[in-house]
């Protein structure tokens, strides 16, 4: 393996999965913009890959990792495809739900111990959050991406900015931001979501009241229902049996966030 001190090249990642008709942002991201940096900073560059369907995605990020072992660093990896609430679509029509591509972003995060920026050039890119797993492994450091739907000229003209920005900078909270200024004069379209963020997030039950106030209600009365230990106990005290239950839950779950966050891995790039 060659050491982290003898890589010969930075690069980002684009992996495209559009259907027939669609205009390749990518493709067009790799050979008009990021072409271009390459010839700024020599040891600077990207990688492109066109996938019609499942397998070659998933033997794109096979090769990322395979080359991150020999004398690349590649840790943003950059994904033009359709996109929904659930997931990505794919060239080929094939569906890949959120969770599910977890598991194919995990490995390369592990590999990376946890410095894994997924930039997702697709609607609703950002959706992808509500998906994570607090008990496992982190899928990702940080995601860019949009809460809504994304046109194809916002994705080709934002992006072109982001990374003409990025590459001179390495900020990509300014660059994020005069990305979004380029193409919306209204409201910031696309975001960074940190991980810790989303598990901070995820582990604690009470950061939507009323969700915690309903799910300690139906829990209340299930265990009214089931448990004869509590059917003649006053409700409101039950209810407070079942919050502080919950908040008991999650205090442990939260005790697993440095194996998920991966503080206990060095980098294998």
């Amino acid at each position: 393996m060659t050491n982290s001190n003898e890589k010969d090249f930075f690069a980002v990642a684009i992996i495209e999965s559009l259907r027939e008709g669609d205009k390749k942002t990518g493709e067009y991201l790799h050979t008009e913009t990021l072409k271009y940096k390459k010839f700024q900073e020599e040891n600077l560059t990207s990688l492109y890959y066109c996938c019609t369907n499942k397998n070659e995605f998933l033997a794109a990020f096979k090769d990322i990792i395979q080359k991150n072992k020999e004398n690349y660093i590649i840790n943003i990896v950059h994904i033009e495809c359709h996109g929904s609430n659930e997931g990505l679509q794919l060239g080929s029509g094939e569906f890949i739900k959120w969770k599910d591509f977890f598991d194919i972003t995990t490995p390369l995060n592990i590999q990376l111990a946890n410095s894994l920026l997924l930039v997702i050039a697709a609607c609703k890119g950002n959706s992808i959050i509500g998906s994570i797993d607090p008990e496992g492994r982190a899928p990702f450091k940080g995601v860019i991406g949009s809460f809504e739907n994304v046109g194809e000229v916002a994705i080709r003209d934002g992006f072109e900015v982001y990374y003409d920005n990025f590459f001179f900078t390495f900020d990509f909270i300014t660059s994020l931001e005069k990305m979004n200024e380029a193409i919306s004069k209204e409201k910031p379209i696309f975001h960074n979501v940190g991980i810790e963020w989303c598990y901070d997030q995820i582990t604690n039950p009470e950061r939507d009241a009323n969700l915690f106030k309903k799910i300690s209600i139906d829990l209340a009365l299930k265990e009214k229902n089931e448990n004869p230990k509590y059917r003649w106990m006053k409700f409101r005290t039950l209810k407070r049996i079942c919050q502080a239950r919950i908040r008991e839950d999650f205090r442990k779950l939260r005790k697993s966030k440095a194996y998920f966050m991966m503080e206990d891995l060095e980098s294998h790039v």
